[in-house]
């Protein structure tokens, strides 16, 4: 099996164990799930106020004190998705194997329009990671890995949840 498959089913698991009990503790109600790769995110929820808003998702393993912006999917061909992404919040799992996962919520579209503002200028150089590939992954991927620390200080709106582990997921 490939990384990318192994990363799929995991990304599938924490969407199970954590994802969507996050959203129904916090009344977030589950209106759709959208296609994969629908740039609206992958769920459209109603907020306990009423209001709709697309909801993106990503999970990380480990937690590594960084937010991974992927800035291509495929270098010079396929832009990748804060550039893309037309949700409304981000919701990105942190340490989903760890003994102290947590929850950073964004508003998405201020995240996408400051990465695109500043994010990429060379102030921030230092933490983008080089495009790579392997033998199960032809396409080279490219990403910033900021500190959450410095996404913070730039005035970006965040929410950290603690998560009650649920154990190592899918390999």
């Amino acid at each position: 099996m490939s990384q990318f498959s192994d990363d799929c089913k995991y990304e599938a698991w924490a969407h199970e164990v954590y994802q969507v009990p996050f959203l129904e503790k916090h009344s977030w109600e589950i209106l759709e799930r959208h296609e994969p790769y629908d740039h609206r995110g992958d769920y459209l929820v109603k907020l306990s106020d009423g209001r709709n808003c697309n909801v993106e998702f990503k999970a990380e393993r480990r937690y590594y004190g960084n937010l991974a912006f992927e800035h291509w999917s495929d270098v010079g061909k396929n832009p990748g998705w804060i550039t893309t992404s037309k949700a409304d919040v981000l919701v990105y799992l942190l340490g989903g194997d760890t003994d102290s996962p947590k929850n950073v919520i964004m508003k998405m579209q201020q995240a996408v329009a400051w990465f695109l503002e500043h994010g990429q200028q060379d102030k921030y150089s230092q933490y983008l990671k080089q495009p790579y590939a392997n033998a199960n992954q032809s396409n080279q991927t490219a990403f910033y890995a900021y500190p959450i620390k410095v996404l913070a200080k730039q005035g970006l709106w965040m929410r950290e949840y603690t998560l009650e582990p649920k154990g190592p997921g899918p390999s």
